[in-house]
């Protein structure tokens, strides 16, 4: 069983037992709780970016620790206690180049995001709409022979094969993109690291509050998703801005500031 089928069978337990006409709560709530963490991280992520770092790597390295265990026949104690302390170790020695490369994947996430939103809505909006009859308001439905759904790695193929033969340079500018924006993520992240985290604590901050709205207004308020897919971008943008600045002041503020005595011993 995965990841995400133990979620969804979380949350599927947790609808049967909501109350009725509540069936939505439980989604909601793990919707709230995504939203709380990424106000968390929108206001103090910064400063608490090396911690963060040490428990994702010491919980990655329990969990290699607990298949390593279970594939060579180890004591289960052991060998999680082993992998996660190992993990706990690199997530502090190598911090600023974990955070190096976090920069760089927020960087390509969001420049992707906005050549997305401003080159690629009209195409996917083509795509997605295929089947449908826009004169006669008619959506050509299967046939009762049709198999099941083709898996996702078909449909996606079959989207990037639609995007290339019909958004000019589609490919192209995806490449340019995707490596321009991870090498400056890359240096920026390795020369000014202060900076590094407050971007990176901006980027995700923003990331799970806009996730966490858009997934609770289109379970209570659908009709309001028409003006959140209008205006999220700019949302996004001004919310990421100003954490930002918030955060790389915040984390500038940990620096020891010496004493008038001690910087005049440094200046003699």
């Amino acid at each position: 069983m995965t990841i995400t089928d133990w979620v969804n069978s979380l949350l599927d337990a947790a609808g049967r037992h909501a109350p009725p006409g509540a069936e939505w709560l439980p989604l909601a709530s793990a919707a709230a709780a995504v939203g709380l963490l990424g106000i968390l991280l929108l206001v103090k992520g910064a400063r608490l970016a090396p911690i963060l770092a040490a428990l994702v790597f010491a919980g990655v390295g329990a969990l290699g620790g607990l298949w390593l265990g279970r594939w060579l026949g180890m004591p289960l104690l052991p060998s999680v206690a082993g992998a996660a302390a190992a993990g706990l170790l690199l997530g502090v020695l190598l911090f600023k180049f974990w955070l190096a490369t976090l920069l760089a994947l927020c960087l390509m996430a969001g420049s992707l995001a906005f050549y997305g939103d401003r080159v690629l809505r009209g195409p996917l909006e083509a795509y997605l709409s295929q089947g449908f009859d826009q004169q006669r308001q008619l959506v050509t439905l299967p046939q009762a022979e049709t198999p099941k759904l083709e898996p996702w790695q078909t449909r996606l193929a079959n989207l990037w094969s639609y995007l290339a033969g019909n958004v000019t340079d589609f490919q192209s500018s995806l490449l340019a993109i995707s490596i321009s924006t991870g090498l400056a993520g890359l240096v920026l992240g390795l020369l000014l690291p202060n900076l590094a985290r407050a971007i990176w604590a901006a980027s995700f901050g923003t990331g799970l509050l806009m996730l966490s709205v858009y997934s609770l207004v289109h379970l209570r308020w659908p009709a309001m998703g028409g003006w959140l897919s209008q205006w999220w971008l700019h949302a996004a943008g001004g919310l990421w801005s100003l954490s930002t600045l918030y955060n790389f002041f915040d984390v500038r503020s940990l620096r020891p500031r010496k004493s008038p005595a001690s910087a005049q011993k440094t200046s003699n």
